[in-house]
C-alpha cells in the first residue's frame, strides 16, 4: 500500500474505527452499536463512563503501585475460609511440586501433535494415565480433557457412536454448569437429554422414573458419584445393570479425591468414568485450568472412538530401548476436522502431569489419608451444625464424602452471604435449583479450629 493512503491514523490491533464498527453493525446486524448486542444486561451494572485513572505519563514503578493498591481493596482467598462445594476444592500445593514441574524437560516441553518429541513429558503423561486407571478400575485413560463437564460431553458422544442411538439419561442431579456443557455437545446433534425428577425428600433421582426412562432408545446413563449435592447413591450397581439390560453405555462422573475412600467405578459397571482432577496438585486459580478425567476399558473398536490424546509406550526393534509416543492422534481434530472424536484443541498436558507428580509423591497411603481427612472434616461440620437451631443440615442419614447440602435460617441469602464475607468466611455454594439450599464443601486446609469457628459465626450471623 502506498504511502499516505490510510486517511486515519492504523492500528496492528483493531482494523477498524469505532465509527466503523458501528456502521458495520448497522449495516449488517441492524443494531447501531456494539453495546444493543448486551441489552439482556441488567442496565444498572454498565460502565457509564469511564474509569478514573490517575493521569499519566506514571513510571512503571508508580504504575504497579496503583494497581497493587486496587488488588488490595479484593478479598484475597488466602484470608477467606472458604466452604464452596459442589466444584472447584481449595487445596494445599506442596513447594516441591512446583519445582518438579519446572524442570526444563518437563515445563517447557509442550507435547506438540508429532509423536516423537518430547520425551520427558510424554513419559510423565503415560504415568499420568497408569495412576488413573489404577484409580479408576479402568484400563485406558486419555490425557486429557479440559474439565469434568467437557469430559462427561465427550462421554455421552461417544456412547452414541457406540451405541447408534440419541438419547442420554441422567440418572442424577447435575450442576447447572454441567448441564449446560452437556446440552451444548449433544442438543446441536439431535440427542435427546432426559433428566428423571429427584424423589421426594431425596437427592436422588425417583426409581421409578428413572427406569421410565430408560430403554431401547437409550445410548448412556449417566451418573455422578458423589452428585452434586454431595451425596453417594446406594443404588450405583442396580442403575449400571439397568443400563446394562438394554445395551446403553453407563457412565460414572467422580470426585477424584473419593476415589481414595470409595470403591473404583469399574467395581460397580462403569463402562466409562468422568471426572475432575483439579484438586490432585492444581491450584483453584480463578476456578481454571482444571483437568477433566476420561477412563474406559480396552475394546479394539470402542479406543478409536473415544476422544482426546492417548499416549503409548514402544520400543526399539535393534536396541530394545523404552519409549513413548502419541499413539491414534488421527482422532483428533486438527487432523479430521468435522470428523474427529474430540475437540480438545487446546494443550492440557501441564495439569495432567502436575496430578501425575501430586499422586506418586502421595502414594497410596497418603492418598487414602487425605481422602479420609476431607471425610472425617466433613463429617464432624455436619455434626456441628445440627447443633445449630438456625441451620438445617439436608438429607441427615444420607452418605456423602466431602460436600453436603444445609438450609440457613435466613430470608436474605445475599445478606448473609455478606456478613459471612466480611467476617472471614466463604458459606458455601447456593443451589442451582433451589438457592435457598447451600452445598458445604470442606477442604484439607480447614484445621478444627477453622471448623469451630465458622460454626461460631454461623450462630453469631443468623441469631
Amino acid at each position: 500500500m502506498r504511502r499516505g493512503a490510510l486517511e486515519k491514523p492504523y492500528s496492528p490491533y483493531l482494523g477498524v474505527s469505532s465509527e466503523e464498527l458501528d456502521q458495520m453493525l448497522q449495516e449488517t446486524i441492524g443494531v447501531n452499536n456494539a453495546l444493543e448486542l448486551f441489552s439482556d444486561i441488567p442496565d444498572d451494572v454498565i460502565l457509564k463512563e469511564a474509569p478514573k485513572l490517575p493521569v499519566g505519563p506514571m513510571t512503571e514503578a508508580e504504575v504497579a503501585e496503583f494497581f497493587e493498591e486496587l488488588a488490595r481493596l479484593n478479598k484475597s482467598p488466602r484470608k477467606l475460609i472458604s466452604f464452596l462445594g459442589g466444584g472447584v476444592r481449595q487445596i494445599y500445593v506442596p513447594a516441591f511440586l512446583d519445582e518438579v514441574i519446572r524442570r526444563g524437560e518437563l515445563y517447557t516441553a509442550y507435547t506438540a501433535y508429532q509423536p516423537e518429541v518430547a520425551q520427558g513429558m510424554l513419559q510423565l503423561l503415560f504415568e499420568y494415565q497408569s495412576l488413573m486407571a489404577e484409580l479408576t478400575g479402568m484400563n485406558v485413560v486419555n490425557a486429557s480433557m479440559y474439565d469434568w463437564s467437557t469430559a462427561a460431553g465427550e462421554a455421552a458422544l461417544m456412547s452414541v457412536r457406540l451405541t447408534r442411538r440419541k438419547k442420554i439419561v441422567i440418572a442424577s442431579p447435575i450442576s447447572l454448569a454441567r448441564r449446560g456443557v452437556l446440552q451444548n455437545y449433544l442438543e446441536p446433534q439431535g440427542i435427546k437429554i432426559v433428566e428423571p425428577a429427584l424423589g421426594e425428600n431425596s437427592p436422588f433421582v425417583d426409581q421409578d422414573e428413572l427406569e421410565k426412562a430408560i430403554d431401547n432408545q437409550t445410548a448412556a446413563v449417566y451418573l455422578e458419584m458423589p452428585n452434586a449435592l454431595g451425596y453417594l447413591d446406594h443404588r450405583a450397581h442396580e442403575i449400571g445393570e439397568i443400563a446394562h439390560q438394554v445395551d446403553a453405555k453407563f457412565i460414572v462422573g467422580v470426585d477424584a479425591l473419593s476415589l481414595g475412600l470409595l470403591k473404583p467405578p469399574a467395581k460397580y459397571g462403569a463402562d466409562i468414568v468422568v471426572g475432575e482432577g483439579q484438586s490432585l496438585g492444581n491450584a483453584p486459580n480463578y476456578g481454571g485450568p482444571l483437568l477433566g478425567i476420561f477412563a474406559f476399558n480396552y475394546d479394539k473398536k470402542d479406543i478409536r472412538r473415544a476422544p482426546g490424546k492417548l499416549i503409548g509406550m514402544t520400543k526399539q526393534e535393534k536396541t530394545g530401548e523404552k519409549g513413548f509416543t502419541i499413539t491414534l492422534q488421527a482422532r483428533e481434530q486438527h487432523i479430521r476436522r468435522a470428523k474427529a472424536t474430540s475437540n480438545i484443541c487446546t494443550n492440557e498436558s501441564l495439569t495432567a502431569a502436575i496430578s501425575a507428580i501430586y499422586l506418586s509423591a502421595l502414594g497410596p497411603k497418603g492418598f487414602k489419608e487425605l481422602s479420609l481427612g476431607l471425610h472425617k472434616r466433613a463429617q464432624y461440620l455436619k455434626k456441628k451444625l445440627q447443633d445449630l437451631e438456625m441451620v438445617q443440615v439436608m438429607f441427615p442419614q444420607t452418605p456423602f464424602f466431602a460436600d453436603f447440602t444445609v438450609r440457613y435460617g435466613t430470608n436474605d441469602q445475599k445478606e448473609f452471604i455478606h456478613a459471612m464475607v466480611e467476617k472471614g468466611f466463604v458459606p458455601g455454594h447456593p443451589w442451582d435449583f433451589d438457592p435457598s439450599l447451600f452445598i458445604l464443601g470442606v477442604s484439607e486446609l480447614h484445621t478444627k479450629q477453622h471448623l469451630d469457628h465458622f460454626v461460631a459465626t454461623l450462630k453469631e450471623v443468623l441469631q
